[in-house]
């Protein structure tokens, strides 16, 4: 039986890898991963904001999700 090995890798910029990384067939797969929306930066704060165990009032989430905009899922939990 012979043994099934993979390699995952990430890019920040797709078009800044080595041309000879690109060829038809060197990658199985490529993916594309956006950044959050609005709504969905929303839906994560109240878990980031609870984590934060502040005990401030509660957060207004939805101008915290205009305010994050371009920001990953883990710069807004950092913020």
């Amino acid at each position: 039986m012979r043994a099934v090995r993979g390699v995952v890798a990430t890019a920040n910029d797709l078009s800044a890898l080595p041309p000879e990384l690109l060829p038809k067939g060197r990658l199985d797969e490529i993916f594309f991963v956006d950044l959050p929306e609005s709504d969905e930066r929303e839906r994560s704060s109240p878990s980031t904001c609870a984590s934060a165990a502040r005990s401030r009032p509660p957060f207004d989430l939805a101008r915290l999700a205009a305010a994050s905009a371009g920001f990953t899922g883990t710069e807004l939990a950092q913020a």
